[in-house]
């Protein structure tokens, strides 16, 4: 009776411990799972058991002696172009610095590409995420940027566009936008833009350098036609000068 007993009891506490670690593993894997998702989650484990220089250079599909440009699309939302690595807030979060470390060397992207995304971060987060963008940017690279223009007055692209609108938190025009780039260090060519006249200012781009679907080329929307255009973004090439050097 007695050996049965502590049978019994011996049988419990290792099914109570079983079920512990397995809620305590369980409850991790989560939390996990949920914050680095599937992408993010593999350049973690391959940080951790390859080291730092593996894993800038694993995911992307480029290796140090690759003579191919390197061109990464922020905010893609499902959206992919030709030469161009596709990026999400949960595999890239531009604000962050470690996100970065993670994914790229310095001085290592020849093209970035954000069409529509400095939007929905606040002005100090858009500061902190132009800086990353600097550093990681090759000296001579370009980041095409289209952000919704501040100085398009129709009333129904600024309902469109205008913070709080689709969880917008900043709001520019061309005069900002390159005062704040140029703080950074870039070097601003205007593509795409209304003046304070409320003028509207084009040039010829390269689509090579990343295509911007919301643009007088590319944009079909009719409820915004104004004259012979549609929907309009602020577009600008941000580029690194040659002789650049890089923050720490």
């Amino acid at each position: 009776m007695h050996g049965k007993n502590i049978f019994k009891y011996g049988f419990g506490i290792l099914l109570y411990l079983w079920r512990k670690i397995f809620y305590f593993a369980h409850h991790w894997y989560v939390v996990l799972y949920r914050y680095f998702r599937i992408r993010k989650f593999k350049i973690f484990l391959s940080y951790l058991i390859r080291g730092p220089k593996y894993s800038r250079q694993n995911l992307q599909g480029v290796t140090p002696n690759d003579s191919r440009k390197v061109k990464v699309m922020i905010g893609s939302s499902g959206f992919t172009q030709k030469g161009f690595i596709s990026t999400e807030i949960d595999t890239l979060d531009i604000t962050s610095s470690m996100n970065w470390r993670w994914m790229f060397n310095k001085n290592s992207i020849d093209n970035l590409l954000a069409e529509h995304v400095l939007e929905h971060l606040t002005y100090k987060h858009v500061e902190s995420a132009l800086r990353n963008c600097y550093k990681y940017l090759k000296p001579g690279g370009k980041f095409r940027i289209a952000v919704p223009d501040k100085n398009r007055k129709e009333y129904l692209y600024k309902k469109e566009v205008a913070p709080p609108a689709y969880g917008h938190k900043s709001y520019f025009e061309i005069a900002g936008l390159t005062k704040l780039l140029e703080s950074v260090g870039f070097r601003v060519e205007p593509l795409e833009y209304f003046d304070d006249k409320g003028t509207f200012n084009s040039k010829k781009w390269e689509i090579g350098d990343g295509k911007v679907r919301r643009s007088l080329k590319y944009d079909k929307q009719k409820k915004f036609k104004k004259g012979k255009l549609f929907y309009t973004s602020l577009i600008v090439d941000a580029i690194k000068p040659s002789q650049s050097k890089t923050p720490s």
